[in-house]
Protein backbone atom coordinates (compact mmCIF):
# COMPACT_ATOMS: atom_id res chain seq x y z
CA UNK A 1 0.00 0.00 0.00
CA UNK A 2 1.41 3.27 -1.16
CA UNK A 3 1.68 5.69 1.88
CA UNK A 4 0.59 9.40 1.61
CA UNK A 5 -0.72 11.78 3.96
CA UNK A 6 -3.98 11.27 3.72
CA UNK A 7 -3.80 7.22 4.23
CA UNK A 8 -0.76 7.61 6.88
CA UNK A 9 -1.32 7.72 10.10
CA UNK A 10 0.54 10.93 11.35
CA UNK A 11 2.64 10.66 14.42
CA UNK A 12 2.13 9.88 17.83
CA UNK A 13 -0.21 12.64 19.78
CA UNK A 14 1.00 15.39 21.31
CA UNK A 15 0.04 16.23 25.21
CA UNK A 16 -2.44 19.11 24.26
CA UNK A 17 -4.05 16.68 21.14
CA UNK A 18 -3.71 13.73 23.27
CA UNK A 19 -6.48 14.83 25.55
CA UNK A 20 -5.16 12.25 28.06
CA UNK A 21 -1.73 13.84 28.68
CA UNK A 22 1.70 12.83 28.22
CA UNK A 23 2.34 8.93 29.35
CA UNK A 24 -1.00 8.22 28.49
CA UNK A 25 -1.57 4.03 27.71
CA UNK A 26 -2.69 2.85 24.27
CA UNK A 27 -6.60 2.17 23.86
CA UNK A 28 -7.88 -0.46 21.60
CA UNK A 29 -11.20 -0.73 21.26
CA UNK A 30 -12.87 -4.19 19.98
CA UNK A 31 -16.46 -3.25 18.07
CA UNK A 32 -18.31 -4.16 15.24
CA UNK A 33 -22.04 -3.12 14.23
CA UNK A 34 -23.57 -6.44 15.00
CA UNK A 35 -24.56 -8.40 17.70
CA UNK A 36 -22.98 -12.32 18.78
CA UNK A 37 -19.20 -12.00 17.34
CA UNK A 38 -17.12 -12.94 19.91
CA UNK A 39 -16.11 -9.43 20.87
CA UNK A 40 -16.02 -10.12 24.73
CA UNK A 41 -14.49 -13.40 24.38
CA UNK A 42 -11.79 -11.83 22.09
CA UNK A 43 -11.45 -8.96 24.46
CA UNK A 44 -10.86 -11.07 27.30
CA UNK A 45 -8.57 -13.56 25.49
CA UNK A 46 -6.47 -10.80 24.49
CA UNK A 47 -6.58 -9.30 27.57
CA UNK A 48 -4.61 -12.57 29.34
CA UNK A 49 -2.45 -12.53 26.84
CA UNK A 50 -1.34 -8.91 27.14
CA UNK A 51 -1.06 -9.47 30.71
CA UNK A 52 1.55 -12.78 30.14
CA UNK A 53 3.38 -11.26 27.31
CA UNK A 54 4.20 -8.47 30.32
CA UNK A 55 2.09 -5.73 29.32
CA UNK A 56 -0.41 -4.71 32.51
CA UNK A 57 -3.78 -4.55 30.82
CA UNK A 58 -7.41 -3.06 32.07
CA UNK A 59 -10.63 -3.49 30.43
CA UNK A 60 -13.44 -1.55 30.23
CA UNK A 61 -16.77 -2.60 29.25
CA UNK A 62 -19.08 -0.47 27.63
CA UNK A 63 -22.08 -3.18 27.17
CA UNK A 64 -25.27 -3.10 29.19
CA UNK A 65 -24.89 -6.82 28.20
CA UNK A 66 -21.85 -7.44 30.48
CA UNK A 67 -20.87 -10.55 29.12
CA UNK A 68 -17.16 -9.70 30.13
CA UNK A 69 -17.97 -9.09 33.43
CA UNK A 70 -19.87 -12.13 34.10
CA UNK A 71 -17.48 -14.30 32.03
CA UNK A 72 -14.83 -12.63 34.55
CA UNK A 73 -16.97 -13.35 38.04
CA UNK A 74 -17.41 -17.05 36.68
CA UNK A 75 -14.08 -17.63 37.95
CA UNK A 76 -14.05 -18.99 41.31
CA UNK A 77 -11.00 -16.98 42.94
CA UNK A 78 -12.15 -13.80 41.49
CA UNK A 79 -15.80 -14.14 43.07
CA UNK A 80 -14.33 -15.14 46.16
CA UNK A 81 -12.20 -11.98 46.53
CA UNK A 82 -15.19 -9.80 45.76
CA UNK A 83 -17.91 -11.51 47.87
CA UNK A 84 -19.72 -12.44 44.77
CA UNK A 85 -22.73 -15.37 44.58
CA UNK A 86 -23.62 -17.55 42.20
CA UNK A 87 -27.67 -17.48 41.28
CA UNK A 88 -29.64 -19.92 39.87
CA UNK A 89 -32.02 -18.79 37.39
CA UNK A 90 -34.84 -21.09 37.75
CA UNK A 91 -34.34 -19.93 41.61
CA UNK A 92 -35.14 -16.51 40.39
CA UNK A 93 -38.06 -17.66 38.86
CA UNK A 94 -39.55 -19.34 41.20
CA UNK A 95 -39.09 -16.68 43.86
CA UNK A 96 -40.88 -14.18 40.89
CA UNK A 97 -44.11 -16.57 40.83
CA UNK A 98 -43.36 -17.08 36.91
CA UNK A 99 -42.20 -20.69 37.25
CA UNK A 100 -43.41 -23.47 39.95
CA UNK A 101 -40.11 -26.23 39.84
CA UNK A 102 -41.63 -29.66 38.65
CA UNK A 103 -39.75 -32.22 41.27
CA UNK A 104 -41.03 -35.28 39.51
CA UNK A 105 -38.44 -37.54 40.55
CA UNK A 106 -38.50 -40.21 43.16
CA UNK A 107 -35.41 -38.27 45.15
CA UNK A 108 -37.83 -35.62 46.36
CA UNK A 109 -34.88 -33.03 46.47
CA UNK A 110 -36.82 -29.75 45.64
CA UNK A 111 -34.89 -29.34 42.01
CA UNK A 112 -36.58 -28.54 38.77
CA UNK A 113 -36.89 -31.74 36.64
CA UNK A 114 -38.24 -30.89 34.09
CA UNK A 115 -35.95 -27.95 33.21
CA UNK A 116 -32.21 -28.64 31.77
CA UNK A 117 -29.46 -28.37 34.50
CA UNK A 118 -28.69 -24.42 34.35
CA UNK A 119 -25.28 -23.31 34.76
CA UNK A 120 -25.75 -20.77 38.03
CA UNK A 121 -24.63 -16.73 36.97
CA UNK A 122 -22.83 -14.25 39.62
CA UNK A 123 -25.71 -11.86 41.11
CA UNK A 124 -24.03 -8.67 40.39
CA UNK A 125 -26.83 -6.54 42.95
CA UNK A 126 -24.42 -6.70 46.11
CA UNK A 127 -21.41 -6.14 44.09
CA UNK A 128 -23.17 -2.78 42.73
CA UNK A 129 -24.05 -1.47 46.31
CA UNK A 130 -20.98 -1.43 47.28
CA UNK A 131 -19.92 1.33 44.56
CA UNK A 132 -20.24 5.22 45.79
CA UNK A 133 -19.37 8.35 43.88
CA UNK A 134 -16.02 8.71 46.09
CA UNK A 135 -15.12 4.78 45.02
CA UNK A 136 -16.91 3.42 42.29
CA UNK A 137 -16.65 -0.08 41.12
CA UNK A 138 -18.17 0.33 37.98
CA UNK A 139 -18.10 2.23 34.84
CA UNK A 140 -21.74 3.60 34.74
CA UNK A 141 -21.21 4.79 38.92
CA UNK A 142 -17.19 6.58 37.44
CA UNK A 143 -19.06 8.89 34.80
CA UNK A 144 -22.26 9.63 35.84
CA UNK A 145 -21.72 12.66 37.93
CA UNK A 146 -20.47 13.98 34.61
CA UNK A 147 -22.57 12.97 32.60
CA UNK A 148 -25.87 13.16 34.49
CA UNK A 149 -25.31 16.11 36.69
CA UNK A 150 -25.25 14.07 39.93
CA UNK A 151 -23.21 15.58 42.77
CA UNK A 152 -20.11 16.73 41.81
CA UNK A 153 -18.66 16.88 38.02
CA UNK A 154 -14.89 15.94 39.44
CA UNK A 155 -14.24 12.49 38.21
CA UNK A 156 -13.33 9.80 40.42
CA UNK A 157 -10.58 7.44 40.18
CA UNK A 158 -12.76 4.10 40.18
CA UNK A 159 -11.64 1.11 41.69
CA UNK A 160 -11.00 -1.90 39.69
CA UNK A 161 -11.24 -6.17 39.90
CA UNK A 162 -7.93 -7.70 39.62
CA UNK A 163 -8.13 -10.54 37.71
CA UNK A 164 -4.52 -11.78 37.53
CA UNK A 165 -2.07 -9.64 39.64
CA UNK A 166 1.77 -9.00 38.10
CA UNK A 167 3.90 -11.41 38.87
CA UNK A 168 7.65 -11.66 39.14
CA UNK A 169 7.79 -14.11 36.34
CA UNK A 170 6.85 -11.54 33.90
CA UNK A 171 2.92 -10.73 34.16
CA UNK A 172 2.14 -7.15 33.81
CA UNK A 173 -1.25 -7.95 35.20
CA UNK A 174 -4.96 -7.58 34.21
CA UNK A 175 -7.77 -5.64 35.39
CA UNK A 176 -11.62 -4.94 35.16
CA UNK A 177 -13.64 -2.07 34.72
CA UNK A 178 -17.07 -3.89 35.54
CA UNK A 179 -19.89 -2.82 33.04
CA UNK A 180 -23.45 -1.93 34.35
CA UNK A 181 -27.06 -2.56 32.73
CA UNK A 182 -27.61 1.07 32.92
CA UNK A 183 -24.71 2.47 30.47
CA UNK A 184 -26.65 2.59 27.63
CA UNK A 185 -28.40 6.25 29.37
CA UNK A 186 -25.94 8.12 29.02
CA UNK A 187 -25.65 7.97 25.31
CA UNK A 188 -27.79 10.56 25.15
CA UNK A 189 -26.06 12.61 27.23
CA UNK A 190 -23.43 12.05 24.48
CA UNK A 191 -25.47 13.10 21.51
CA UNK A 192 -26.46 16.21 23.72
CA UNK A 193 -22.21 17.24 24.25
CA UNK A 194 -21.74 16.88 20.19
CA UNK A 195 -24.80 18.92 19.36
CA UNK A 196 -23.37 21.39 21.35
CA UNK A 197 -26.12 22.20 23.66
CA UNK A 198 -24.70 24.91 26.38
CA UNK A 199 -22.97 23.18 29.48
CA UNK A 200 -23.01 19.82 27.74
CA UNK A 201 -19.97 20.04 26.09
CA UNK A 202 -17.70 18.43 28.93
CA UNK A 203 -19.59 15.73 28.42
CA UNK A 204 -17.43 14.82 24.91
CA UNK A 205 -13.97 14.76 27.25
CA UNK A 206 -15.77 12.20 30.27
CA UNK A 207 -14.11 9.11 28.07
CA UNK A 208 -10.04 10.90 28.07
CA UNK A 209 -10.63 12.08 31.24
CA UNK A 210 -11.35 8.23 33.20
CA UNK A 211 -8.17 6.71 30.53
CA UNK A 212 -6.39 10.01 32.15
CA UNK A 213 -7.25 9.24 35.83
CA UNK A 214 -6.70 5.20 34.90
CA UNK A 215 -3.04 6.12 33.82
CA UNK A 216 -2.26 8.15 36.74
CA UNK A 217 -3.11 5.21 39.85
CA UNK A 218 -2.66 1.83 37.91
CA UNK A 219 -0.44 3.34 35.24
CA UNK A 220 -1.35 0.72 32.47
CA UNK A 221 0.43 -0.09 29.31
CA UNK A 222 -2.77 -0.70 27.32
CA UNK A 223 -6.59 -0.67 27.71
CA UNK A 224 -9.16 -2.64 26.05
CA UNK A 225 -12.73 -1.52 25.59
CA UNK A 226 -15.15 -4.12 24.76
CA UNK A 227 -18.54 -2.45 23.33
CA UNK A 228 -21.94 -3.06 22.01
CA UNK A 229 -22.94 -3.31 18.67
CA UNK A 230 -24.78 -0.20 19.01
CA UNK A 231 -23.76 3.00 16.43
CA UNK A 232 -24.95 5.46 19.17
CA UNK A 233 -22.57 8.35 19.51
CA UNK A 234 -21.81 6.80 23.44
CA UNK A 235 -19.59 4.45 20.96
CA UNK A 236 -18.83 7.42 18.79
CA UNK A 237 -17.35 8.82 21.44
CA UNK A 238 -14.71 6.00 23.08
CA UNK A 239 -13.55 4.47 19.50
CA UNK A 240 -12.51 7.60 18.45
CA UNK A 241 -10.84 8.60 21.44
CA UNK A 242 -8.91 4.95 20.80
CA UNK A 243 -5.67 4.10 19.20
CA UNK A 244 -6.75 1.37 16.96
CA UNK A 245 -10.07 -0.45 16.22
CA UNK A 246 -10.12 -4.43 16.22
CA UNK A 247 -13.17 -5.70 14.35
CA UNK A 248 -14.05 -9.13 15.53
CA UNK A 249 -16.20 -11.04 13.49
CA UNK A 250 -17.62 -14.37 12.44
CA UNK A 251 -17.05 -16.85 9.26
CA UNK A 252 -20.71 -15.63 8.07
CA UNK A 253 -22.54 -13.56 5.36
CA UNK A 254 -23.52 -11.10 7.92
CA UNK A 255 -20.21 -9.83 9.50
CA UNK A 256 -19.46 -9.43 5.74
CA UNK A 257 -22.52 -7.17 5.28
CA UNK A 258 -21.70 -5.38 9.38
CA UNK A 259 -18.00 -4.47 7.68
CA UNK A 260 -19.54 -2.55 5.70
CA UNK A 261 -21.53 -0.63 8.06
CA UNK A 262 -18.97 0.61 9.69
CA UNK A 263 -18.14 3.49 7.47
CA UNK A 264 -21.39 5.35 7.36
CA UNK A 265 -21.06 5.26 11.29
CA UNK A 266 -17.69 7.01 11.03
CA UNK A 267 -18.77 9.57 9.28
CA UNK A 268 -21.12 10.36 11.51
CA UNK A 269 -19.52 10.50 14.64
CA UNK A 270 -16.44 11.89 13.08
CA UNK A 271 -18.08 14.89 12.14
CA UNK A 272 -20.21 15.72 14.67
CA UNK A 273 -16.79 14.94 17.36
CA UNK A 274 -14.79 17.29 14.91
CA UNK A 275 -17.67 20.11 14.63
CA UNK A 276 -17.28 20.35 19.19
CA UNK A 277 -13.58 20.05 19.22
CA UNK A 278 -12.81 22.97 16.39
CA UNK A 279 -15.67 24.97 18.05
CA UNK A 280 -14.15 28.49 19.82
CA UNK A 281 -17.34 28.97 21.89
CA UNK A 282 -16.63 25.29 23.35
CA UNK A 283 -14.68 26.27 26.64
CA UNK A 284 -13.87 22.37 26.85
CA UNK A 285 -12.30 21.82 23.26
CA UNK A 286 -8.43 21.49 24.50
CA UNK A 287 -9.77 18.32 26.36
CA UNK A 288 -10.88 16.58 23.37
CA UNK A 289 -8.89 14.15 21.32
CA UNK A 290 -8.09 14.61 17.91
CA UNK A 291 -9.55 11.30 16.45
CA UNK A 292 -6.85 9.68 14.93
CA UNK A 293 -7.97 5.90 15.60
CA UNK A 294 -6.64 3.45 12.99
CA UNK A 295 -7.78 0.41 11.51
CA UNK A 296 -5.93 -2.89 13.12
CA UNK A 297 -8.21 -5.12 11.54
CA UNK A 298 -10.69 -8.04 11.87
CA UNK A 299 -9.93 -11.35 13.75
CA UNK A 300 -12.38 -14.31 12.47
CA UNK A 301 -13.84 -16.63 14.42
CA UNK A 302 -16.67 -19.28 14.98
CA UNK A 303 -15.33 -21.58 12.19
CA UNK A 304 -14.95 -25.51 11.75
CA UNK A 305 -11.23 -26.90 11.16
CA UNK A 306 -10.91 -30.70 9.95
CA UNK A 307 -7.51 -32.96 10.11
CA UNK A 308 -5.28 -32.33 7.59
CA UNK A 309 -4.61 -36.04 6.43
CA UNK A 310 -1.29 -37.15 4.89
CA UNK A 311 -0.97 -37.75 1.40
CA UNK A 312 -2.17 -41.31 0.70
CA UNK A 313 -3.67 -41.51 4.44
CA UNK A 314 -7.27 -42.79 4.52
CA UNK A 315 -7.81 -43.14 0.78
CA UNK A 316 -8.74 -46.50 -1.30
CA UNK A 317 -6.13 -47.79 -3.43
CA UNK A 318 -5.96 -45.68 -7.08
CA UNK A 319 -8.03 -46.49 -9.35
CA UNK A 320 -7.71 -45.22 -12.74
CA UNK A 321 -9.91 -42.33 -13.46
CA UNK A 322 -11.39 -40.43 -16.41
CA UNK A 323 -10.15 -36.82 -17.30
CA UNK A 324 -12.92 -35.28 -15.66
CA UNK A 325 -12.36 -36.66 -12.54
CA UNK A 326 -9.11 -36.00 -11.86
CA UNK A 327 -9.31 -32.19 -12.79
CA UNK A 328 -11.68 -32.47 -10.30
CA UNK A 329 -9.82 -34.10 -7.49
CA UNK A 330 -7.16 -31.30 -8.81
CA UNK A 331 -9.17 -28.47 -7.97
CA UNK A 332 -9.98 -30.02 -4.79
CA UNK A 333 -6.69 -30.00 -3.88
CA UNK A 334 -6.10 -26.78 -5.15
CA UNK A 335 -9.02 -25.72 -2.23
CA UNK A 336 -7.15 -27.71 0.23
CA UNK A 337 -4.10 -26.07 -0.26
CA UNK A 338 -5.84 -22.53 -0.16
CA UNK A 339 -7.69 -23.42 2.74
CA UNK A 340 -4.27 -24.07 4.33
CA UNK A 341 -2.68 -20.80 3.44
CA UNK A 342 -5.81 -19.28 5.05
CA UNK A 343 -5.83 -20.88 8.20
CA UNK A 344 -3.41 -20.30 10.67
CA UNK A 345 -4.08 -22.07 14.04
CA UNK A 346 -0.70 -22.95 15.01
CA UNK A 347 -0.76 -25.87 12.40
CA UNK A 348 2.34 -27.93 13.22
CA UNK A 349 3.02 -26.27 16.64
CA UNK A 350 4.71 -27.72 19.89
CA UNK A 351 2.09 -28.36 21.83
CA UNK A 352 2.20 -28.13 26.10
CA UNK A 353 3.06 -31.72 26.13
CA UNK A 354 6.21 -31.56 23.68
CA UNK A 355 3.89 -33.37 21.13
CA UNK A 356 3.64 -32.05 17.35
CA UNK A 357 0.28 -30.79 16.66
CA UNK A 358 -2.01 -32.01 14.45
CA UNK A 359 -2.27 -29.89 10.99
CA UNK A 360 -5.36 -28.88 10.20
CA UNK A 361 -7.47 -26.92 7.91
CA UNK A 362 -10.27 -24.87 7.09
CA UNK A 363 -13.33 -26.89 5.51
CA UNK A 364 -14.49 -25.07 2.43
CA UNK A 365 -18.00 -23.46 3.85
CA UNK A 366 -15.96 -21.41 5.90
CA UNK A 367 -13.11 -20.55 3.39
CA UNK A 368 -15.80 -19.11 1.14
CA UNK A 369 -17.26 -16.33 3.84
CA UNK A 370 -13.19 -15.86 5.21
CA UNK A 371 -12.53 -15.06 1.88
CA UNK A 372 -15.90 -12.67 1.93
CA UNK A 373 -14.67 -10.79 4.76
CA UNK A 374 -11.26 -10.06 3.24
CA UNK A 375 -12.51 -8.61 0.35
CA UNK A 376 -15.35 -6.71 2.39
CA UNK A 377 -11.93 -5.33 4.42
CA UNK A 378 -9.80 -4.79 1.81
CA UNK A 379 -12.10 -3.42 -1.18
CA UNK A 380 -14.67 -1.82 0.95
CA UNK A 381 -13.72 -0.42 3.80
CA UNK A 382 -9.93 0.48 3.21
CA UNK A 383 -11.12 2.03 -0.26
CA UNK A 384 -13.70 4.16 1.39
CA UNK A 385 -11.32 4.94 4.40
CA UNK A 386 -8.83 6.40 1.48
CA UNK A 387 -11.19 7.81 -0.79
CA UNK A 388 -12.48 10.98 1.67
CA UNK A 389 -11.41 13.72 -0.15
CA UNK A 390 -11.56 16.56 2.75
CA UNK A 391 -7.85 15.44 3.91
CA UNK A 392 -9.20 14.60 7.33
CA UNK A 393 -10.11 10.76 7.61
CA UNK A 394 -12.93 9.69 9.59
CA UNK A 395 -10.88 6.35 10.51
CA UNK A 396 -6.99 5.88 9.85
CA UNK A 397 -4.83 3.53 7.77
CA UNK A 398 -1.34 3.16 9.62
CA UNK A 399 1.40 2.98 6.76
CA UNK A 400 1.43 0.10 4.54
CA UNK A 401 5.01 -1.17 5.79
CA UNK A 402 3.61 -0.76 9.69
CA UNK A 403 1.24 -3.37 8.91
CA UNK A 404 3.86 -5.65 6.97
CA UNK A 405 5.88 -5.51 9.89
CA UNK A 406 3.91 -6.66 12.45
CA UNK A 407 2.73 -9.58 9.50
CA UNK A 408 -0.53 -8.58 8.66
CA UNK A 409 -1.68 -8.64 5.07
CA UNK A 410 -2.51 -5.05 3.20
CA UNK A 411 -4.33 -7.96 1.16
CA UNK A 412 -6.69 -9.08 3.91
CA UNK A 413 -6.04 -6.55 7.05
CA UNK A 414 -6.75 -9.87 8.89
CA UNK A 415 -5.22 -10.10 12.57
CA UNK A 416 -5.86 -13.83 13.02
CA UNK A 417 -8.18 -16.68 12.84
CA UNK A 418 -9.67 -18.82 15.88
CA UNK A 419 -11.65 -21.59 15.47
CA UNK A 420 -15.08 -22.69 16.86
CA UNK A 421 -14.36 -23.73 20.39
CA UNK A 422 -17.70 -26.09 19.97
CA UNK A 423 -18.21 -27.54 23.48
CA UNK A 424 -15.45 -26.35 25.13
CA UNK A 425 -16.54 -22.65 25.61
CA UNK A 426 -19.18 -23.89 27.75
CA UNK A 427 -16.14 -25.52 29.78
CA UNK A 428 -14.17 -21.96 29.28
CA UNK A 429 -17.37 -20.33 30.09
CA UNK A 430 -18.36 -21.95 33.70
CA UNK A 431 -14.37 -21.21 34.54
CA UNK A 432 -14.60 -18.15 33.97
CA UNK A 433 -11.34 -18.62 32.35
CA UNK A 434 -10.44 -18.14 28.18
CA UNK A 435 -10.73 -21.33 26.40
CA UNK A 436 -6.51 -20.72 25.22
CA UNK A 437 -5.78 -20.36 28.89
CA UNK A 438 -7.61 -23.21 30.32
CA UNK A 439 -5.38 -25.49 33.16
CA UNK A 440 -5.25 -29.21 33.08
CA UNK A 441 -7.03 -29.40 35.87
CA UNK A 442 -9.90 -27.75 33.82
CA UNK A 443 -10.07 -29.30 30.72
CA UNK A 444 -8.22 -32.91 31.24
CA UNK A 445 -6.46 -34.11 27.90
CA UNK A 446 -6.83 -30.77 26.17
CA UNK A 447 -3.32 -29.87 26.19
CA UNK A 448 -2.85 -29.74 22.97
CA UNK A 449 -5.48 -27.77 21.90
CA UNK A 450 -5.31 -25.15 24.67
CA UNK A 451 -1.73 -24.78 23.42
CA UNK A 452 -2.69 -24.51 19.45
CA UNK A 453 -5.33 -21.77 20.92
CA UNK A 454 -3.19 -20.01 23.11
CA UNK A 455 -0.73 -19.80 20.06
CA UNK A 456 -3.31 -17.70 18.61
CA UNK A 457 -4.34 -15.48 20.31
CA UNK A 458 -0.58 -14.80 21.44
CA UNK A 459 0.28 -13.87 17.73
CA UNK A 460 -2.92 -11.91 17.42
CA UNK A 461 -1.79 -9.62 20.85
CA UNK A 462 2.12 -9.44 19.39
CA UNK A 463 0.59 -8.06 16.04
CA UNK A 464 -1.54 -5.43 18.16
CA UNK A 465 1.40 -4.51 20.04
CA UNK A 466 3.41 -4.18 16.83
CA UNK A 467 0.90 -1.53 14.97
CA UNK A 468 0.74 0.64 18.36
CA UNK A 469 4.65 0.24 18.32
CA UNK A 470 4.69 -1.21 21.55
CA UNK A 471 8.39 -3.43 22.29
CA UNK A 472 7.51 -7.05 21.86
CA UNK A 473 9.12 -9.68 23.45
CA UNK A 474 11.01 -12.51 21.01
CA UNK A 475 8.99 -15.38 20.10
CA UNK A 476 9.91 -17.76 17.62
CA UNK A 477 6.84 -19.76 17.99
CA UNK A 478 4.72 -16.63 17.49
CA UNK A 479 6.67 -15.56 14.53
CA UNK A 480 4.43 -15.48 10.97
CA UNK A 481 4.46 -14.48 7.81
CA UNK A 482 1.92 -12.31 7.14
CA UNK A 483 -2.08 -13.07 7.40
CA UNK A 484 -3.55 -13.23 3.87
Amino acid sequence: MASSSREARPGPHSPVEDGRGSGSPKVVSCWLPKGGVAKSTRTLELGYSLSHLGFKTIMLEFDPQRDLTKRVFNNEQTRARYNVRMVDPARILQQSGHHQPQDTADDDDGVDDELPPFYYFPDLEDFYNKSNHHRPNNVYDTVRSQYLGEGSTALNTPELVEILPPSSEGRGGLFLLPGHPQINKLDEQVALAYNGLSGSQIKATVFNDLCGKLAQKYRPDIILVDLSPDKGALNGLVILSSDLLVLPCIADSSSFAAISDVIPAMETWHYRHERQRTDIENPHRHKMRRPEVAIAGTIQSHFTCKKKKKKGEGKPPKRRRQPRQEAENDDDDDDDQEAADLEHTSAGAEGADGGQQPLTVTTKAFLMYMKCIDYATSEVLVPAVRGINDGQSRLQLLDGQAYINAGVSTEAYCLGRMPDYHSIANVAHRCGTPAPFLTSNQFPGGAQRVSSWRNVIDGISLRILKLLGKPVPRNPELEETPQR
